[in-house]
């Protein structure tokens, strides 16, 4: 598992990031899930947050790069979606049917 400042450190890179809330136990039981499940799909590093500075200091990031990039003058399309984990399987079906 990277830690946040190697991974902040890197080159530029795609990145997911997935947030889990509820209880402790909650929280763990899903982060395990959700890290086998990129590991089981080609996923690469997972990294996770294990103070609230490293999560704060996550945000920033994914804050900053709608800015960084309008700065070089590229075309940026905004490709952030956010749905309830029910709804993830018709998310994916609904962006194939557009693709297609």
């Amino acid at each position: 598992m990277a830690e946040v400042d190697e991974v902040l450190d890197g080159e530029a890179s795609p990145e997911l990031i997935v947030a889990v809330d509820g209880s402790k136990e909650e929280v763990e039981k899903n982060a395990k899930t959700i890290e086998r499940i990129i590991a089981e799909n080609g996923g690469f590093d997972v990294l996770r947050a294990k103070t609230k500075e490293e999560e704060d200091k996550l945000w920033d990031v994914r804050r900053a790069i709608s800015p960084s990039l309008m700065k070089y003058g590229t075309l940026k399309i905004n490709e952030d979606v956010v749905v309830p984990r029910s709804k993830v399987p018709e998310l994916v079906a609904r962006i194939e049917d557009i693709g297609r």
